[in-house]
């Protein structure tokens, strides 16, 4: 943290897994979580445009952390939401 207080934000994508997970992601019931690296040179509208392709953007409260997940209208979003709702409650 620096001395202004701003915090650093963490980005992580929800993938769908068929029990195998990529090396450094974090397994969760239906699917993994791969940690997102973020160029800190990418301008804010380029990331904006990022999420609006349809995924969806979960931001957990207790910390600064969003998730990025599948499109609305995936048949994978019901396995996203349950498992965002199993790892909301490991981080609380």
């Amino acid at each position: 943290m620096n001395r202004y207080g701003a915090r650093e934000v963490s980005f992580k994508e929800w993938r769908p897994s068929d029990g195998h997970a990529e090396a450094g992601a974090e397994m969760l019931r239906h699917g993994f979580l791969k940690p997102l690296k973020v160029n800190p040179r990418r301008s804010v509208a380029r990331i904006e445009a990022e999420l609006r392709r349809g995924r969806i953007v979960s931001a957990f409260a207790n910390m600064t952390l969003l998730v990025l997940g599948p499109h609305h209208d995936s048949p994978y979003v019901q396995s996203f939401d349950e498992d965002m709702k199993h790892y909301n409650r490991l981080l609380a």
